[in-house]
């Protein structure tokens, strides 16, 4: 896992800045306090005084789907309800909020705030509205008839493939997925697509530590034999049963990997489901299912036991690269199946698309633009992770397919390498102890690399125009008492140090003192906006 810059400790990681200047780690981005990135709101008819309910997007069992629009600031929503029936599940509701807070991606669904009203959860959440991957499959095989080009399934595996792997880099097994929880944000042909429903994920440490062991009866013919042979004081010559460990089984059973089946399981059964999500793609049949024919459990006896055939009309016009990578991702044994990084690195990929964007689309404002960050006033650096979570995804396609351009190996974060490979291609030079500089000050988790909301906020200032209305949301979100100015105290609560903790007091008068123009203790919005505007 990559967690910090190979051959470097975290103390000696100090760089060389544009001009030479070294960077000490302590101008590092700030981390917004969790209040302020993801709200959460007790009382009731809370989530009513803020957003207008519109039409109802989706039902289910958890409760259901609604489109919202912010009232203050126009911004469309989506808003997920969920009662709570038991203890149990507002434990899962809560696993699931805090997730989604954790996850950083460009191809999973955002968290914006959260509220609670008596014995209702509600999320609010990124809006989709280009349907479901289902739809997409219904449309080519059945309406139109017509398969989908490899072209278009390696884009779409592609962004499936690296939530995956940035998901089980950290930990997190998805449980879920299929193609009715990969949602389109657009209904254009090339949208970029997020998945949804973590509902049922978890950590795999989570999941090992609630495993419980079980006795099962030994089969085959050794386990004929230890029946038959005679027992003194209650215990058995050969023991009858084997002891094993069990996990919580969760899932659709359609896409349920074999280990998933048995109970013992890791983040490899993701990899199962996204293999039987790559054959419904590529040739418009479920693999272990056929509709009037199956059941819930044909299809996990069918899962356990039979190999899907890549012949026949169906495959005919399919690549053998792309039936290759398919065969890998359904082997039954998780041993041999390909993890996600694995799958990202298949010849498939490079042979159909290549890189996603030439080295040409990384202009050098892009750089200058990562190597400036560190010279932004570190309250202005806060603010941008604010406002670059809040964007909807149509504000920054443009910086999303830069970001896309420089992750070379589709993980959904940028290292060292590849900006100096990315850099190196685009014909600009750096030194090397600068990049390492560069990636430090916008790394404010202290991960080794710059993700994907980092990526945006460091650029955000370069491609677009922050309007007032905007500004005033954010100047709301940090002065929580609404007294209509910023405190020293307001902004001990907001800010927190990247890797240090607190801010110490010195820090804290150093970023107010830059702000606080008429030095009268206090910001007042009219400084707010010179500060991000500056």
């Amino acid at each position: 896992r990559r967690t910090a810059i190979p051959g470097q400790s975290a103390t000696s990681r100090a760089g060389l800045g544009a001009g030479g200047n070294v960077v000490d780690n302590k101008e590092q981005s700030l981390v917004l306090a969790s209040y302020i990135m993801y709200p959460a709101h007790h009382g009731i008819c809370e989530v009513y005084k803020d957003y207008i309910f519109g039409e109802t997007a989706g039902k289910g069992s958890f409760g259901k789907v609604q489109l919202v629009t912010n009232k203050k600031t126009g911004a469309r929503r989506a808003c997920k309800s969920i009662g709570i029936q038991s203890p149990d599940q507002w434990e899962l509701i809560k696993a699931e909020i805090e997730l989604l807070k954790a996850l950083n991606h460009p191809n999973i669904m955002k968290l914006y705030e959260t509220y609670q009203d008596g014995y209702t959860i509600y999320l609010i959440i990124e809006l989709c509205h280009g349907g479901p991957l289902f739809d997409r499959i219904v449309q080519h095989y059945e309406k139109l008839r017509s398969p989908i080009t490899e072209e278009q399934v390696s884009h779409w595996m592609r962004q499936i493939l690296s939530a995956c792997a940035y998901c089980h880099e950290r930990g997190v097994v998805h449980r879920d997925l299929k193609p009715e929880n990969i949602l389109f944000v657009d209904s254009s042909p090339d949208s970029p697509i997020k998945v949804i429903d973590f509902g049922l994920s978890d950590t795999m440490q989570r999941l090992r530590e609630t495993a419980k062991e079980v006795k099962e009866k030994r089969g085959g013919v050794g386990g004929a034999v230890a029946r038959l042979l005679p027992s003194f004081n209650g215990r058995h010559i050969i023991p009858w049963y084997v002891r094993r460990v069990r996990m919580q089984r969760a899932g659709t059973p359609h896409y349920m990997a074999p280990e998933m089946i048995r109970g013992d399981y890791d983040e490899r059964c993701d990899l199962f489901a996204v293999g039987i999500i790559m054959y419904q793609l590529l040739s418009g049949i479920h693999p272990f299912y056929v509709p009037g024919l199956d059941n819930e459990e044909t299809v996990k006896s069918k899962i356990l036991t039979v190999d899907p055939p890549t012949t026949g009309e169906e495959w005919q016009c399919v690549t053998s690269q792309a039936k290759d990578l398919v065969r890998k991702l359904i082997v039954k044994n998780p041993k041999k199946r390909l993890s996600a990084a694995q799958a990202l690195e298949h010849p498939w990929f490079q042979f159909m698309q290549g890189r996603q964007a030439k080295p040409s689309q990384l202009t050098a404002s892009v750089f200058e633009g990562l190597r400036n960050w560190q010279n932004q006033n570190r309250l202005k650096q806060a603010v941008l992770q604010l406002l670059a979570k809040e964007l909807n995804e149509t504000d920054i396609l443009e910086l999303r397919k830069k970001f896309e351009a420089l992750d070379q190996k589709g993980d959904g974060t940028i290292t060292i390498d590849e900006l100096k490979e990315s850099m190196h291609n685009a014909g600009y030079k750096v030194i090397e102890s600068e990049l390492a500089a560069i990636v430090d000050s916008i790394d404010a988790q202290h991960q080794g690399f710059i993700g994907y909301n980092e990526f945006i906020s460091a650029l955000l200032l370069r491609r677009m125009t922050l309007q007032e209305e905007q500004l005033r949301e954010v100047f709301n979100k940090f002065d929580v008492r609404g007294e209509g100015c910023l405190t020293m105290e307001s902004l001990r609560k907001a800010l927190k140090g990247s890797r240090y903790g607190q801010l110490t007091d010195e820090e804290l008068k150093l970023i107010f003192a830059e702000v606080d123009k008429n030095n009268d203790g206090y910001v007042d919005f009219y400084e707010f906006c010179d500060l991000m505007t500056s």
